[in-house]
């Protein structure tokens, strides 16, 4: 209760600092963030704190390429809800969605189906892995946040809690930097992404090259993972 209270808190300071948008928003988006808490682990890896650096770097994109600011937050918010429930082989993407319906079903007299659809859009193409590619800027904004959090300095310490969790280790998450996440600034939709993307890759080479000298991965392998 202590986490969710302290979750709720600095969601709604994020919200509360929001000038451009209207009191039934901002009322909706907390309801909004209450239901997601509810549905979620309070983690840094994949919990409601991955949420909030989402919002913020959502934030960050939109000052400098516009959008509905209404529709991408409510879409953060909502994008990873399924993520807990998510069984194997089975795309969180689309379980957040499915899990979202009972909440649209509470906003029928604020939302309309054509806001529903838009959101909907947004929390799919989020997770390339489920083949749908963003086509408002909204989910562009909204895939793009979501893969930056991935990188720097917070996604080093995300891979090392995966591989920790999973009873890999060392070896396993410097092939994971080059399998997937050296590769997610090719990924960005907007300039500002690519931008942010970049600055967080230029802090992990630095580090996977310290990981790579001190576990003792010879530069020949370190190509082949390439």
């Amino acid at each position: 209760m202590k986490d969710r209270n302290s979750l709720k808190e600095l969601l709604d300071n994020i919200l509360d600092s929001q000038n451009n948008l209207q009191s039934y928003q901002i009322v909706l988006l907390k309801k909004a963030g209450e239901f997601s808490i509810e549905k979620m682990n309070p983690s840094d890896v994949h919990g409601f704190r991955h949420v909030l650096r989402v919002m913020h770097l959502c934030l960050k994109i939109q000052k400098e390429e516009g959008s509905n600011i209404f529709i991408l937050l409510l879409s953060t918010l909502l994008h990873d809800i399924g993520r807990d429930y998510a069984k194997q082989n089975q795309n969180h993407a689309e379980l957040s969605v499915e899990l979202a319906q009972t909440f649209f079903s509470e906003c029928i007299n604020v939302l309309s189906q054509r806001d529903i659809n838009h959101i909907v859009e947004c929390m799919r193409a989020h997770s390339f892995s489920t083949g749908v590619k963003a086509k408002s800027l909204e989910a562009k904004i909204l895939s793009d946040a979501d893969k930056i959090d991935a990188l720097g300095a917070v996604g080093i310490y995300r891979a090392a809690c995966f591989q920790h969790e999973n009873g890999t280790g060392l070896f396993a998450m410097h092939q994971h930097f080059y399998d997937k996440l050296l590769d997610l600034p090719s990924k960005m939709y907007t300039q500002t992404g690519q931008k942010l993307a970049n600055e967080r890759i230029d802090l992990m080479n630095t580090y996977i090259s310290s990981l790579t000298n001190e576990i003792g991965i010879s530069l020949q392998n370190t190509d082949d993972l390439r």
